[in-house]
């Protein structure tokens, strides 16, 4: 598969997230993009432009053709006018999903008014630190099947390969002495003894994702059982299961995406969690 090289455009005032009000709850478009990297950086090469008008963005991305294969499009108040911008994407195949950021004004009217909706892969809104993630899964989950997306640096695991069996013992008749296995000696251990690997993260339950869940997961982070990594891991696969719908406590469906996106951004720089930080989420979970 050749490579895929993904392009984040962002247009104006998406600099103001994190930064001003009524903004200042957001993460930072740098945080989202530190985001972006860490959970798709296995399978994409990330590069982002930015303008305050068409013009400045289309001369950004002529600078970056060719190469550019994939694009996330969050353009705002230009999304209804950007029609060289999109015929750019199309006459070089540029596959695309657009991207509108919840608590940008007038972000459900400029969505329906987009010139690039019948030819987006996905059309994504919500709160900037989840949506920027969920469209690139939408849009290079496609493109990048069977590999599986996880933040990058963290292995992917796989489940050890069974032994083989071993070979029946011909015994011309006569049944093996019952007991010999257990007198086998022991196998050497080289002076360390073999110790259980830490429980691994927990998966939801048969109702779904609960603040019991959270909690508990948090607190194997607490003591050690699992990595920051890890944490973070299990925090974005829970948050886009919900985020597609998956089951969740009844009533605490917007309380749980708010804290599992959280933890998807813990290991991005400038979105980490301390451990006082830690703690006070848990507490927020009842």
């Amino acid at each position: 598969m050749s490579e895929i090289r993904l392009l984040v455009i962002r247009g104006p005032h998406l600099e103001l997230l994190g930064k001003r009000k009524p903004f200042e709850k957001e993460p930072t478009s740098e945080v989202v993009d530190q985001a972006l990297q860490q959970a798709f950086g296995n399978v994409a090469t990330l590069k982002t432009i930015k303008g305050p008008s068409e013009a400045a963005l289309v001369e950004q991305l002529q600078r970056q053709l060719p190469g550019v294969t994939h694009a996330l499009v969050s353009l705002g108040a230009l999304a209804p006018t950007a029609y060289v911008l999109r015929e750019i994407l199309e006459l070089n195949g540029i596959s695309y999903a657009e991207v509108f950021v919840a608590s940008m004004p007038r972000t459900e009217q400029l969505r329906k008014l987009s010139v690039f909706r019948e030819g987006a892969v996905a059309q994504v809104m919500g709160p900037a630190g989840a949506v920027f993630l969920q469209a690139a899964e939408k849009l290079l989950g496609k493109a990048s099947q069977p590999l599986k997306l996880v933040p990058s640096g963290v292995p992917i695991r796989t489940p050890p390969k069974a032994a083989p069996a071993a070979p029946v013992k011909k015994t011309l008749g006569r049944a093996a002495p019952q007991g010999a296995s257990a007198n086998a000696p022991p196998a050497k251990t080289l002076g360390r003894r073999s110790e259980p690997r830490a429980a691994p993260p927990i998966s939801s339950s048969a109702r779904g994702v609960t603040r019991a869940i959270v909690r508990q997961q948090i607190a194997n982070r607490l003591s050690g059982k699992i990595s920051a990594s890890e944490l973070a891991t299990w925090g974005r696969e829970q948050w886009l299961a919900v985020e597609r719908g998956g089951a969740t406590e009844a009533g605490q469906r917007e309380t749980l995406a708010e804290a599992l996106q959280a933890l998807a951004l813990s290991v991005a720089p400038g979105g980490q969690l301390s451990d006082p930080e830690l703690l006070d989420l848990m507490a927020r979970m009842g």
